[in-house]
């Protein structure tokens, strides 16, 4: 009989323990979305790369090495989707997306008569104006767990 209350509750524990861990890991899917970035805009005749940078928080804007996270693909199409998955909901996200012509990793600029980029560059929110747009400028509220957001390739 103490073998059989020992293995019921060795049984019941594991349930228990199941059910738990089940439980915190839906209470973390849903602190957490998916982000769509829909690119336009991509003039595919210069080939080349382009570099997707999504950052949480100021600290690193705008140098796509310090992104939260970065993803590249080919400029093989005027429309491109790009994914970030399970991403925690934040209210100071913001994309910048640099379209690598030459493909020499860097953002090449042209600087006579202005400095101005010599590649295609985007932001969220589409912001621009001289210079390079603040963060706040191109920040954005994730809060859902499908959102979306639309850049539009400048050149």
């Amino acid at each position: 009989m103490v073998i059989l209350f020992s293995k019921m509750i060795s049984l019941r524990s594991i349930l228990l323990t199941s059910l738990l861990m089940l439980s915190l890991s839906s209470f973390a899917t849903a602190e957490s979305g998916h982000l769509r970035v829909q690119l336009s805009g991509i003039d595919t005749d210069k080939g080349g790369r382009l570099r997707v940078a999504l950052f949480r928080g100021e600290q690193g804007w705008p140098k796509l090495e310090n992104a939260t996270l970065l993803q590249q693909l080919a400029a093989g199409q005027s429309e491109i989707e790009v994914l970030f998955s399970d991403l925690p909901y934040a209210d100071d996200y913001a994309v910048e997306v640099h379209h690598d012509e030459n493909g020499n990793g860097k953002f090449d600029m042209r600087w006579l008569p202005y400095p101005r980029p010599k590649e295609g560059v985007g932001v969220s929110n589409n912001s621009s104006g001289f210079g390079h747009p603040s963060f706040d400028s191109a920040r954005f509220s994730f809060s859902r767990s499908q959102q979306e957001i639309s850049i539009h390739m400048r050149y």
